[in-house]
């Protein structure tokens, strides 16, 4: 179960992240997914370290971050901008301040993806093909509101209630989480720095417009600031921290027992 740290007993060298938020504390996921080979641990990983370089102003280590963090899953390419934002923001947003190193955010994840599609295009003749992959999920760019309908499709279609089988519930657990990351963000933009907004905003339009809500839960692990935002929200209404435990650890053993039993687990 991935969990945030918590001011009192995270390690030193990750406290930049919510230093002025001092009420922050552990929140845990409501998906079991590092206990397994994917990836989104590594993609966590690598968001933390470049936020993490990025608040001390180390931003060519930012940048190489966000390199392995796009390695790992190419939509963090969000990062980048996010990144940008925090230069921006620590340099009080004056044009005077820009200096050079601000291409450090940018230059080794762009070679990074860079040297992926020659890979690709080398090895199977197709520099996009881990593009081209997504659409075996039926993922393609779509308005937000073609997910919403699918959505809608899907839970009703499928749904547990009405005889059909466990994944409407798995699909149902999707759009609430993409709701509840809108909700996590709106709140973040009053309660975290502007990079991290802008991280789950970008993370928002881009988890929302991939024309089917499948594996949202999983997509947004790699977002940090989410477990910060939940973190001092739920540390203002301790009866609504007990709430989401309780709620979660429940629809973790679920989740995980439909995968490690073969069946659909988002």
């Amino acid at each position: 179960m991935s969990t945030a740290p918590t001011a009192g007993a995270a390690p030193a060298r990750c406290r930049p992240l919510y230093e002025g938020h001092r009420h922050a504390r552990t929140c845990p996921s409501p998906r079991g997914f590092f206990a397994v080979p994917y990836s989104e641990s590594l993609s966590l990983a690598t968001v933390v370290w470049a936020l993490l370089a990025a608040r001390r102003g180390r931003w060519w280590l930012a940048g190489a971050a966000a390199a392995l963090a796009v390695l790992s899953k190419y939509y963090l390419a969000i990062l980048v901008v996010a990144l940008i934002v925090e230069y921006l923001h620590q340099q009080d947003w004056s044009p005077r301040r820009i200096h050079r190193d601000i291409v450090g955010v940018a230059i080794p994840p762009a070679l990074a993806l860079g040297a992926w599609t020659v890979y690709m295009g080398r090895r199977f003749g197709q520099p996009l093909r881990f593009l081209h992959a997504e659409g075996t999920w039926k993922h393609h760019l779509a308005p937000p509101w073609t997910m919403v309908q699918v959505a809608l499709q899907d839970i009703t279609k499928r749904h547990y209630l009405s005889g059909g089988n466990a994944a409407g519930l798995v699909y149902t657990f999707d759009g609430v989480a993409l709701l509840g990351l809108v909700a996590i963000t709106v709140y973040a933009a009053r309660r975290l720095r502007p990079a991290y907004t802008v991280l789950l905003g970008l993370g928002v339009l881009t988890l929302s417009t991939t024309g089917l809500p499948v594996s949202i839960n999983r997509y947004m692990i790699p977002l940090a600031p989410i477990y910060l935002g939940l973190g001092l929200l739920l540390a203002r209404h301790r009866n609504a921290e007990r709430a989401f435990v309780a709620v979660s650890v429940p629809i973790s053993l679920y989740l995980l027992d439909h995968f490690v039993t073969g069946r659909w687990a988002g």
